[in-house]
């Protein structure tokens, strides 16, 4: 097992998903992925733009890369794709839980339904991911779940309190759920980036401010 666990850290022939893996830091983890030789798996909702990271791994790699469009926040679909995926590629090796959603704006003036669908993208598709793919990980007595949390679920900073609230939920999910799987040689890492000039920025703070 400790030997399988060391194996991770070079990612060659490893099977690799990406959510969020057709913008921003999650195709830029795909990228970097294959370029270490991992065999990619890349989901979002644009399968056009998935198709072509995935065609650019292949390009990096020389090893299969595969994309599945997904809504992360549908369970159901989730499951059907992890199906998919056992079936069509293998194993999970490593899930890194990419898709994220911001909106950069004062409590007050936040809309229910924005707070929602933060809620439903950052946090709760993280934990059923996780949930689903640490199953299939217990059984292989092996696995790394990377969550991609933010220095906003630890340093307050205003116009960003449901955004925050959604990543120090992710960053506590992860600290618990290392904790459960350790014994089953499953690492569980979480990465807290500050700001990354990605597409996520338009979309969250269109002002820039």
């Amino acid at each position: 097992m400790i030997r399988q666990m060391k194996s991770l850290r070079k990612l060659k022939n490893k099977v690799v998903l990406i959510t969020g893996g057709s913008s921003g830091i999650g195709r830029a983890l795909a990228l970097e992925a294959a370029r270490r030789g991992a065999i990619v798996v890349v989901c979002a909702r644009n399968l056009d733009q998935l198709q072509q990271v995935a065609r650019r791994c292949l390009v990096l790699s020389g090893r299969p890369a595969f994309a599945y469009q997904l809504d992360v926040t549908d369970p159901d679909q989730t499951d059907r794709v992890l199906d998919k995926v056992r079936h069509e590629v293998g194993d999970i090796d490593v899930l890194i839980n990419g898709a994220g959603l911001g909106d950069m704006t004062a409590v007050v003036k936040e809309s229910h339904s924005m707070m929602s669908k933060m809620v439903n993208v950052n946090l709760l598709a993280t934990m059923y991911l996780s949930r689903c793919v640490a199953k299939q990980m217990m059984d292989q007595g092996y696995g790394a779940i990377i969550n991609i949390g933010s220095l906003a679920g630890k340093i307050p900073t205003p116009n960003s309190a449901a955004y925050s609230a959604t990543k120090a939920g992710v960053i506590q999910f992860s600290n618990i759920l290392r904790m459960e799987v350790a014994d089953y040689g499953i690492q569980v890492l979480t990465v807290n980036p500050g700001p990354v000039a990605t597409e996520f920025f338009d979309k969250a703070d269109p002002s820039g401010d």
